[in-house]
């Protein structure tokens, strides 16, 4: 984040504004790099945090919403639907509660099979609670920081950290980006192709294109590259058939050492 954010939240306690920075920004990170379960669990994280906004928006207001912070966060939320008009502006109390509680739904049913198998449902989910992260984020601008809507969702975008994604997919084929300030080898681009398409296994002559590596120099890249993944347990690679799949030790590595920088 910039220090835009802090001039936004200047007046949100400390650590409560770090911990509304963390978690959405990794609500954005991880449904851009695709890790759509992870950026559903830190949707539910941030509602937890959005709700200490509120409750301090409100002690700061001299009215007291009760409960701790052990109580069940849809039990606070209701706490703070039931404040009257008076002690709370009607978007703090009314619909910025109901979309956290929307949010903590879709967190609380994460691994529920769905009835409609066509479309990956953590997408979609993550997809929403994306965008109603986003709509939070402006509402808290737009009261704390006096200003419109429009001119909150334009600081949002602002006060936010661009992250590209690792993988690209152009078309049919997929291309790794390096993520600012380092430059990823053959090996690292395997890995984060690997990673991406977890669990499934990908094929070395698919390796091979979306890496840009020189056919030219196929053998160099089945002992030089694949070859060594697999001796370090990174990679699993099955030269009869093509196959190669990422080992534990290989989504270590990625997400230490790649996508921390990304």
């Amino acid at each position: 984040m910039t220090n835009k954010f802090d001039q936004v939240f200047s007046s949100v306690p400390s650590q409560t504004r770090k911990r509304l920075q963390k978690h959405f920004e990794k609500i954005r990170h991880d449904h851009a790099l695709g890790r759509y379960e992870s950026s559903e669990l830190n949707g539910g994280k941030f509602c937890e945090t959005v709700v200490l906004v509120l409750e301090w928006y409100v002690k700061s207001r001299g009215v007291v919403v009760g409960g701790k912070p052990t109580t069940r966060v849809d039990t606070r939320i209701r706490r703070i639907m039931g404040l009257s008009c008076k002690e709370l502006l009607e978007s703090f109390r009314l619909n910025v509660p109901d979309v956290l509680l929307s949010v903590l739904r879709i967190r609380n049913k994460r691994g529920v099979a769905h009835i409609n198998g066509d479309v990956d449902p953590n997408y979609m989910d993550s997809t929403y609670v994306v965008a109603a992260a986003n709509w939070v984020m402006a509402e808290l601008v737009r009261v704390l920081y006096s200003v419109t809507l429009e001119e909150a969702t334009r600081l949002v975008d602002r006060i936010t950290t661009k992250r590209i994604p690792l993988v690209w997919e152009i078309g049919d084929r997929k291309r790794v980006i390096s993520p600012p300030g380092m430059k990823l080898n053959a090996r690292q681009k395997v890995l984060a192709l690997l990673y991406n398409e977890y669990p499934e296994p990908m094929y070395d002559e698919t390796l091979l294109t979306w890496t840009r590596y020189s056919r030219s120099n196929r053998k160099r890249f089945e002992s030089n590259v694949l070859g060594k993944l697999d001796k370090c347990d990174q990679i699993d690679y099955d030269k009869q058939t093509g196959e190669v799949n990422i080992l534990p030790p290989g989504l270590t590595y990625v997400e230490e050492n790649i996508l921390d920088r990304s």
